[in-house]
């Protein structure tokens, strides 16, 4: 594969300089360190972006700038993903991302959007599974990346987050993903499978199959558990579980998993305040999923559980119920909680960018 052209960036220094001091290159030896790196759109949508070894802990910012994902190949957006036919498309699977080595240590992205075209009325399993995220900041080396103000609107993985170090060092890492806004995602809203610690502010999950993952699954070599040393916190996060067309164990339904796919053995643990769980979907089969993420939690205060449908809510027998930090509500009164929260999260981001379909910034 040919080498990857990165977008052209413009170096914003922190010091106080004339207009035409500030707009330097980076590589020039004798100019102090910047703090913001500011991205240019690239010239294709479907060019990969990543940055180079710049300073730890710029800010990389993004804002007016739009991100294609396309995780298939296939011309047919409702056929196989893994298409290898003579008019197969071009594929950008990592749209955005701190690769693993070679990227900035503990950088800041700020701003801009990510744009997918994944199917949303496929049945999961035929559709395939071809492994993405919008915005990845998996760089070995840091322990404290932040995302912040990113739109993302049909991808696979929303954001996943923390380095192999994290998996590797139990309370190394703590990330943090703030003021960000999702919808239609066909897996993960989070992933922070590397299981470093997390805190998820103030952020719109509009759709997701599944909430927050940090389950390394089947490993062979499991690492050290983190459940004493590592804490995901959720503090005014909107999350919506939405289903999609998916066969599970035989049955073709549409289906959601849970809020939380943590690991019992060796995932951190929750603190979950002010923040809304809402969801459409329940099947027994996936009964152990939330329990455990239940189990996980050790602090939590002032929380909604909406059931949005009409239908009465599951049998206590068949659901896990959660702590009493949660208030439950069911049918009209739910979809009103949610309809006014996702409402007002909107008009209070402004600065969000936004995507078809999105209300204007100025309402």
């Amino acid at each position: 594969m040919g080498k990857v052209k990165r977008p052209f960036v413009i170096v914003v220094l922190a010091v106080a300089m004339s207009i035409l001091n500030s707009m330097v290159g980076f590589a020039a030896s004798s100019s102090p360190s910047p703090t913001v790196v500011k991205v240019v759109p690239p010239a294709n949508p479907l060019t990969p972006w990543y940055p180079r070894a710049y300073a730890p802990g710029i800010v990389i910012d993004m804002s007016g700038v739009t991100f294609q994902l396309r995780i298939s190949s296939n011309p047919n957006p409702n056929g196989p993903c893994r298409y290898t036919g003579a008019d197969r498309l071009p594929i950008n699977r990592y749209p955005v991302s701190n690769p693993r080595y070679g990227g900035t240590i503990d950088p800041t992205f700020q701003g801009g959007r990510v744009v997918g075209n994944i199917s949303l009325t496929a049945e999961r399993f035929f559709w395939g599974y071809c492994n993405s995220t919008a915005v990845a900041m998996q760089n070995a080396a840091s322990t404290r990346q932040k995302i912040e103000a990113i739109r993302v609107d049909r991808g696979w993985d929303g954001f996943r987050i923390g380095g192999s170090n994290c998996t590797k060092t139990p309370g190394l890492c703590h990330n943090l993903i703030r003021g960000v806004w999702a919808t239609n995602v066909r897996d993960d809203c989070v992933e922070n499978d590397q299981l470093g610690g997390l805190t998820i502010q103030d952020s719109l999950f509009d759709g997701c199959f599944a909430g927050v993952s940090s389950d390394p699954a089947n490993c062979k070599k499991c690492p050290a558990s983190h459940q004493n040393t590592d804490t995901i916190e959720l503090d005014g996060v909107l999350l919506r579980l939405q289903g999609f067309p998916h066969t599970y164990r035989e049955a073709f339904t549409m289906h959601h998993v849970g809020p939380f796919k943590i690991h019992g053995r060796l995932g951190p643990q929750l603190v979950v305040n002010d923040s809304i769980v809402a969801f459409e979907y329940y099947d027994n089969t996936r009964y152990d999923r939330w329990s455990m993420g239940w189990k996980k939690i050790k602090s939590c205060r002032n929380n909604q559980l909406l059931w949005l449908p009409d239908a009465p809510f599951p049998p206590h027998r068949n659901f896990p119920m959660p702590p009493s930090c949660f208030t439950i509500k069911t049918g009209a009164a739910a979809r009103a909680i949610w309809t006014t929260a996702r409402a007002t999260w909107i008009a209070r981001h402004p600065e969000v960018a936004r995507v078809t379909g999105d209300p204007p910034a100025n309402q």
